[in-house]
């Protein structure tokens, strides 16, 4: 299968919350870069950055465990 606009879900997590991702709904999962970094000073970190941080953090973890597609 191509990967197509109808067949991908895109979320801008520095934009929106990822949410609740349930990965039994995936055949797998691509981070692309973003315009922060996690070697950034903490105490310079915007909210935002470290929302969605933590997020991904959370998401990794899980297909981390599940040995998912990644």
């Amino acid at each position: 299968m191509c990967l197509t606009p109808e067949n991908v879900r895109r979320i801008r997590i520095e934009k929106e919350s990822i949410g609740a991702i349930h990965l039994e709904d995936y055949s797998g999962v691509l981070v692309g870069g973003g315009p922060s970094n996690v070697s950034d000073d903490e105490t310079k970190k915007p909210d935002n950055q470290k929302r969605f941080e933590n997020e991904l953090k959370g998401l990794l973890t899980k297909i981390t465990e599940k040995d998912f597609h990644f």
